[in-house]
């Protein structure tokens, strides 16, 4: 799981601080849904067919599948963090029903290959 980078500083009573934060936010979870969605899309059509037989093919599914997963929930938390501070809430409000839409496949990819490992 790509771990998010750190948040940048600021100094207390700073006037800006926030919205540096909230834009730092906005700009990785971006980053991660960027690197997420090959890995979602490798993994949605790998289950919509019978599953690989070799359990390496397996592994290497799940493994795409759990880095796609858990990617996405850090991006929607980070979304959610700062969600109130952005300039539009309903576009952010749909950026984060879609990644729960995408997080919710790809825990029922995570089940099924789980059940034929």
């Amino acid at each position: 799981m790509e771990k998010a980078g750190p948040e940048p500083s600021a100094q207390a009573g700073e006037p800006d601080a926030k919205a540096r934060r909230s834009r730092w936010a906005q700009d990785e979870a971006a980053r991660l849904i960027r690197e997420s969605v090959p890995l979602a899309k490798e993994v949605a059509e790998g289950v919509e067919r019978p599953l690989p037989a070799d359990r390496r093919e397996l592994e290497n599914l799940h493994s795409k599948a759990r880095a796609a997963h858990d990617n996405l929930i850090t991006a929607r938390e980070l979304y959610m963090r700062f969600e109130m501070d952005v300039d539009n809430q309903a576009q952010l409000s749909d950026r984060i029903r879609r990644l729960n839409d995408l997080i919710g496949v790809m825990k029922g990819a995570l089940r099924r290959i789980e059940k034929a490992l």
